[in-house]
């Protein structure tokens, strides 16, 4: 999955840049990220497709797949099985859901940028989904990582925290082990056991199930672990969420709706690293992403929104990037954003110095608000944000603003990222140039959906050097407190 960070290394590094930068610049820190690799599957499936923007300057969609051969032999055999497993289970959950609070459920929190924007924006948001739990193998084994900033909330009035529970081992996602756990009914009652039995003790809300690359013979296990994790966690209280991608065989949707509390559609990576150069999510995909989950009961649905961007280069595949990284690179290279109609977001061209030529697409405010109106429009009263740390920080406004109107002053300023961009090496930091603001021109029509937009100028990080990387010039720093300071230096 996209800015996931197994080793730490990037939370521990930041937390030190963010615990200077404090020092020089009298601004709250605040980031915030979002992301998902695409799907594979050990038997190919149909590529969902989204519509192309109607303008000149959009790609060619990616060519759609062929459709897959119906299953024969012994896997259809397989398959029917598991399928009368999947509905035993679907009609044994007779007990009534534990309902999900309209509003918006916030995913992954991680670093310590993260944090800063969860703090900031908790009024706008339902529940936070922080990153705890791990399933990589095929036996019962349950690893944990239950952060301090994230475990505070379980005392805060009005969120619920409701911690994601992910089959990654490191960065990659163990497809051959979650399908062995999930056909074993032992140890996936086992494993749904252990992980109940540590969210009770830690006192959080729920779980979410954050299952990936899988197979439509691991569809009915997966139904089967929800169901497990139902039975364990209603008893007290606590919801159970999982997250899907639509038109995939691996996602019983009509039967996790039936015995799930929430069910998180992952509606983004229309055009994702490895294919042509696209939106992240056009209105209309998300829209028709929507209709393939017609079958699971509106108020289990929530929709999951990405706000991030890709860079993609003229061979290979993209980078993934956070909004005010893409707006950095922006701002270098001279490039002014267009923001296309149909919720496609913002755009732009950009050369290496090679010559290289690249196209950014970010999943923006603008496209958020065009999917947010279109949601409104057909009852979709939940959404989520995936995830913590990378989203155009003008969002917020457009989630608390009342009407259209609201929505359109949001998004004509986008503020400057507190996060730096950072220069040099060495342990100590200068600020060399504070942030900028970002303007943007954008029109909505009467329902909020957007027109047509530009940006007539690109917000900019503050631009901070490390210094004292080169030991050879032996440099000296004398630093100075005016403290006493109630926090920071109390007498």
């Amino acid at each position: 999955m996209v800015f996931e960070d197994p080793s730490q290394s990037r939370r521990r590094w930041l937390a030190h840049v963010v615990a200077a930068l404090a020092l020089l610049v009298a601004a709250p820190v605040a980031l915030y990220t979002l992301g998902l690799a695409p799907v594979r599957s050990r038997h190919a499936l149909p590529s969902a497709q989204g519509r192309a923007l109607p303008t000149p300057a959009t790609p060619a969609p990616t060519p759609a797949q062929p459709a897959p051969a119906a299953p024969t032999g012994d896997y259809a055999a397989l398959l029917r099985a598991r399928d009368a497993e999947a509905a035993a289970v679907a009609a044994a959950a007779t007990d009534p859901a534990i309902a999900l609070a309209p509003g918006a459920l916030l995913f992954t929190v991680d670093d310590p940028a993260a944090y800063a924007s969860m703090n900031a924006h908790l009024d706008a948001v339902t529940a936070v989904s922080p990153d705890w739990f791990r399933v990589a193998g095929a036996r019962c084994e349950l690893r944990e990582t239950v952060d301090a900033p994230t475990r505070a909330l379980l005392n805060h009035p009005g969120i619920k925290v409701i911690p994601r529970v992910a089959n990654l081992d490191g960065d990659r996602w163990t497809s051959a082990e979650t399908a062995a756990l999930l056909a074993d009914p032992a140890q996936r009652s086992c494993v749904a056991n252990a992980l109940a039995a540590r969210v009770i003790a830690l006192g959080a809300h729920g779980i979410n199930i954050d299952f990936e690359a899988l197979a439509p013979e691991d569809a009915a296990g997966l139904v089967a672990f929800t169901a497990a994790l139902r039975a364990a966690l209603h008893p007290s209280g606590r919801t159970v969420t999982i997250d899907v991608a639509a038109n995939d065989r691996a996602f019983d949707l009509a039967r996790l709706g039936a015995v799930a509390d929430g069910v998180v559609l992952m509606a983004y990576d229309e055009h994702h690293p490895s294919s042509a150069p696209g939106p992240v999510a056009t209105t209309q995909w998300i829209s028709d992403a929507v209709d393939a989950a017609r079958v699971v009961p509106a108020d289990r649905l929530v929709v999951a929104l990405g706000s991030y961007c890709y860079d993609w280069p003229a061979r290979g595949e993209a980078e993934s990037l956070s909004y005010a990284a893409a707006m950095a690179r922006a701002a270098r290279v001279g490039a002014a954003p267009v923001v296309s109609p149909d919720g496609g977001g913002a755009r732009f061209a950009w050369s290496a110095p090679d010559g290289a030529a690249h196209t950014v697409w970010c999943n923006d405010a603008t496209s958020i608000a065009d999917a947010l109106a279109m949601l409104r429009e057909r009852g979709v009263a939940r959404t989520a944000l995936w995830r913590a740390g990378t989203e155009d920080p003008s969002l917020w406004a457009v989630l608390r603003a009342p009407d259209a109107n609201a929505r359109a002053r949001a998004l004509a300023t986008v503020a400057a990222p507190v996060t730096p961009e950072v220069t040099g090496e060495g342990d100590l930091i200068a600020q060399r140039a504070p942030g900028r603001v970002g303007r943007r021109d954008v029109a909505l029509d009467a329902r909020g959906r957007v027109i047509a937009g530009r940006y007539l100028s690109v917000p900019t990080a503050p631009l901070v050097e490390r210094l004292g990387g080169d030991a050879s010039k032996r440099d000296v720093a004398l630093t100075f407190d005016d403290g006493p300071d109630p926090v920071h230096t109390a007498a």
